[in-house]
């Protein structure tokens, strides 16, 4: 079993968890600490590439809403139904925090910039050249947004305050470069746990002109045992540090239990206090299966509960299948590209599930698309232009419209076209031959597959299509 990074956010309205996942970040909503099982879990991102990122995540008078990176590109999205949009480009990290009605979206690239969910305000760029970061946090404190960066390899905190009108950015020296960092807002101040990769984390306190009022100082110690997943919380008046160690987690700064431990949470987790209790949270990956694990106690350790819920997103079947479909599409178009058959170097879809490929007639298009039950395999005309096809062309769509309204039939199809139904269907045996349309001089053939082909299969129906070519080719000419 591997612990996996999670951010957590925890609020009076449920807990929105977000971990990275083998398809893309996923987040999960618990209504409550009691709760049998999350009430939903989403797979982030259109690629279904793994991630080792956990997704950024806020939640806004009751409202969820996380922020990624796919590809460096970031991106936000209201949860659970609402549509990914694009933030910025060129990002490495990704913070999210809310500051009234309004979130908001840190994006740390060649700069670090603030992007506010309200149209009319324009990003704000808080530091113009930024390092790389190995840590980045934000809190709101007194109407401003404090935005708590580490660059790697630097001894240095950094902190940006934007109270909607202007900038502020002060650099704090740390004992060490900094590889952890978690903050929680209380009054006046903001509390800060700083992880070092060591066995220490270091409290420090700043206020909301990003001033220090306590500096970075040790305050939890793991006597040799390595602390990771440091976490800050407020406990009734004062602020208590946690961490996550090889033998359990650590807690210091509880008046009731200054050595408490938890020894059976050895994977990293958040800390939280909700309701006069310790909460703790850890997301795990065992056999494929990831779970999360909530526990609650008192200060003291006793009236625990502990649940255990899967992270299963309702998609993830289909992300899985996507998942091989564009390793085979993408293993085909190296093998092109490696001259290891015939023909011109096919070209990729933007979606990775297809290639733009040339017979000696027209240009042809590939795509390969998961459906309930199978994988459904389209070859049309194609348009090599085009950045990216649409989903089906519009002429086909418009064309069977008319024809289901005037009762007309299709125009027949041509020779080549005929070949090329021929060849498809005796390459794939196994395939149902589905709608197919002739417009003018544009076409579709769609086949349906009890499974996503393999690469040989692949190869099998772009040497169809090149010999249906020909075989039309010559007879045209005879």
């Amino acid at each position: 079993m591997s612990g996996l990074n999670c951010r957590v956010a925890v609020s009076n309205a449920g807990i929105l968890l977000g971990v990275p996942g083998p398809y893309g970040a996923r987040v999960a909503w618990l209504r409550g600490l009691g709760s049998s099982a999350p009430e939903w879990a989403l797979t982030l991102g259109d690629t279904d590439a793994a991630t080792e990122a956990a997704p950024a995540v806020c939640v806004v008078q009751s409202s969820a809403h996380a922020a990624f990176v796919e590809q460096g590109v970031a991106k936000r999205i209201a949860l659970p139904t609402g549509k990914a949009r694009v933030v910025a480009e060129g990002v490495r990290r990704v913070a999210m925090g809310s500051l009234g009605r309004d979130s908001y979206v840190i994006t740390a690239g060649s700069d670090l910039r603030l992007h506010s969910s309200e149209p009319a305000i324009a990003a704000v760029t808080l530091v113009a050249r930024c390092e790389s970061l190995a840590a980045l946090e934000v809190v709101s404190l007194r109407g401003s947004v404090l935005v708590l960066y580490a660059p790697e390899g630097s001894s240095v905190l950094g902190v940006c305050r934007w109270n909607g009108d202007s900038v502020r950015v002060v650099r704090h020296p740390s004992r060490a470069p900094i590889l952890e960092l978690h903050a929680q807002v209380s009054g006046e101040s903001a509390g800060l746990a700083l992880g070092y990769g060591d066995d220490g984390v270091d409290f420090a306190r700043v206020d909301a002109d990003g001033q220090m009022l306590e500096r970075p100082h040790p305050r939890l110690r793991g006597y040799g045992a390595r602390l990771t997943s440091p976490s800050v919380v407020w406990v009734e008046s004062a602020f208590g540090l946690a961490a996550s160690a090889r033998g359990g987690v650590r807690f210091e700064g509880l008046r009731d239990a200054e050595a408490l431990r938890v020894p059976e949470f050895t994977s990293p987790c958040r800390v939280a206090y909700q309701r006069s209790r310790l909460v703790l949270l850890a997301a795990e990956q065992a056999g494929g299966v990831a779970k999360l694990r909530v526990l609650t106690q008192d200060r003291a350790g006793e009236r625990r509960q502990e649940h255990v819920h899967a992270l299963a997103p309702q998609d993830e079947s289909r992300r899985r299948r996507r998942s091989a479909l564009r390793d085979s599409v993408s293993e085909l178009v190296s093998l092109s590209r490696a001259g290891g058959r015939d023909g011109a170097p096919l070209r990729l879809l933007a979606s990775g599930l297809g290639v733009w490929f040339s017979t000696p007639e027209r240009s042809l298009r590939l795509e390969l698309a998961c459906l309930e039950r199978g994988v459904r395999l389209r070859v049309s005309s194609a348009d090599e232009r085009e950045e990216e096809p649409p989903p089906e062309p519009s002429l086909l769509r418009l064309s069977r419209w008319v024809r289901c309204s005037l009762g007309m039939a299709e125009r027949p199809r041509s020779a080549a076209q005929e070949a090329l139904v021929s060849a498809l269907t005796r390459a794939l045996p196994e395939a149902v031959l589905g709608a197919l349309h002739c417009v003018g001089g544009a076409f579709e053939v769609n086949l349906t597959l009890p499974a996503g082909p393999s690469l040989d299969q692949l190869l099998q129906v772009l040497l169809a299509c090149r010999q249906a070519s020909s075989t039309s080719s010559s007879t045209g000419a005879d």
